[in-house]
């Protein structure tokens, strides 16, 4: 990939030149001034397929976030407990372009673009050296809608792991409506249709002095042969997941103070992920006795979900028995509890609480941890010193046999911190166990 300030190949702006196989290059070039976008592929000679596209920019470009960054979250990895997080722009506009197949004729081709220009990075990964294999991103739909009174551009994700992650992205907005650009963040995008490969969508949500209501359908899918479904993912392996694009045509209505625009096959392409959890999952919490409807047990999460067990064994129905739980969501069960999600234990332990006083946890021996200082400490990739450290480790009632030494900026390679030598307050840890 070579880049030319002043542009190069007939260009005078700011050029991208890749060189292919065969001989074949590829420009890219963009008039600042006037918003313009250049895209050629050229042959290595007359008897190859040449194109050229001149695409003009309109309305706002739609931003995820500045492209150095903060961030935001694009989704969850499959492979990693992980995030992807992402800065960049879309551009979005019209354009023509020219076509010269190899002994044949020129033809003319247009309509309407997507520039996409975006930096990831594996949120948390950024301050690890191993590699990782992180695979898919979950769950996004990214997608924009073309139509000759405005332009929708969109990303909405959601969170498919039981991990209480950062809030992922949902934003849009519409441009060139009446020559005008508005925010769009209020709306609800639904699928329609299989799970892992939506047939439809439904986009409903309000803006600035407007609305918008439109249901899309299906009519293409990248790759031709269907989305391709791939099994697991870190906290679900009998889950399924998919990647695919699809070709969409969307009818409805558009308001804006006061008047209706409506819309029929306006084109739509987008970009998509989705995930099929198998319905088993791990968590801790708390059983609850809920007094209604006669009265009954259920489980409040860590995450502050509800399950109602449709199988609770006896020994395990007390109020704020704390527990650690394997489990499947039992969709097709009806109760006559009005309580969040059904589920059928698979397994289940009590957490039992160690309690610590006088320097040592009654049921556990006592223990030394070895704290390995390489970056935590080191006032540049953590804001924290070493003494915040040994102030931190003394709070928790820790106390060090050995105190940081040389630059003051990194302690011992190994730092020892052992039970406290006075009683202290108190504190519990959880432990699970067979009752």
């Amino acid at each position: 990939m070579y880049y030319y300030e002043n542009g190069m190949e007939g260009y005078t702006y700011p050029t991208v030149l890749v060189k292919g196989q065969r001989g074949y290059r590829e420009i890219i070039s963009y008039n600042e001034k006037d918003q313009i976008w250049y895209h050629a592929i050229i042959p290595p000679d007359e008897n190859g397929l040449k194109v050229e596209i001149r695409g003009e920019a309109l309305g706002v470009p739609f931003w995820m976030g500045p492209q150095e960054g903060p961030y935001i979250i694009h989704g969850a990895y499959s492979g990693v407990k992980d995030v992807d997080a992402w800065g960049g722009f879309w551009v979005v506009g019209r354009f023509e372009g020219k076509v010269k197949i190899p002994r044949g004729e020129e033809e003319i081709f247009q309509g309407y673009f997507l520039f996409d220009r975006a930096t990831h990075i594996a949120y948390y990964a950024q301050y690890r050296r191993e590699p990782q294999k992180r695979g898919s991103v979950l769950e996004f739909s990214c997608l924009a809608i073309f139509d000759e009174n405005f332009i929708i551009t969109l990303c909405t994700s959601r969170n498919p792991t039981p991990v209480r992650f950062p809030k992922f992205q949902h934003q849009g907005r519409i441009n060139i409506i009446y020559n005008e650009s508005y925010v769009f963040n209020d709306f609800a995008l639904k699928s329609i249709g299989e799970k892992l490969q939506p047939s439809g969508f439904e986009l409903k949500g309000n803006f600035e002095c407007g609305s918008v209501d439109l249901k899309g359908r299906v009519i293409e899918y990248w790759p031709p042969s269907g989305w391709k479904r791939v099994r697991g993912a870190w906290w679900d392996p009998n889950g399924q997941r998919t990647w695919g694009r699809a070709f969409i045509k969307w009818s409805g209505q558009i308001r804006l103070n006061g008047k209706t625009i409506s819309v029929e096959d306006a084109i739509g392409i987008g970009e998509f992920t989705r995930f099929k959890d198998s319905g088993v999952f791990t968590a801790r919490g708390i059983i609850r006795y809920i007094p209604l409807e006669g009265g009954f047990y259920g489980i409040i999460t860590d995450d502050e979900k509800k399950y109602l067990p449709l199988n609770l064994p006896e020994k395990y129905k007390h109020d704020g028995l704390r527990v650690w739980f394997k489990a499947k969501l039992r969709k097709d069960a009806t109760t006559i509890y009005m309580w969040r999600k059904p589920i059928e234990i698979l397994k289940i332990k009590k957490i039992k609480r160690v309690f610590r006083k006088g320097g040592r946890a009654e049921g556990l021996p006592k223990v030394k941890v070895a704290i390995l200082y390489e970056r935590i400490g080191d006032g540049r990739w953590m804001s924290r010193t070493v003494e915040d450290e040994i102030a931190y480790s003394r709070r928790l009632m820790l106390t060090l046999s050995s105190e940081p030494s040389g630059d003051g900026l990194h302690a011992p390679r190994n730092a020892w911190i052992s039970q406290p030598k006075k009683e202290k307050d108190a504190f519990f840890m959880d432990t699970a166990t067979d009752i």
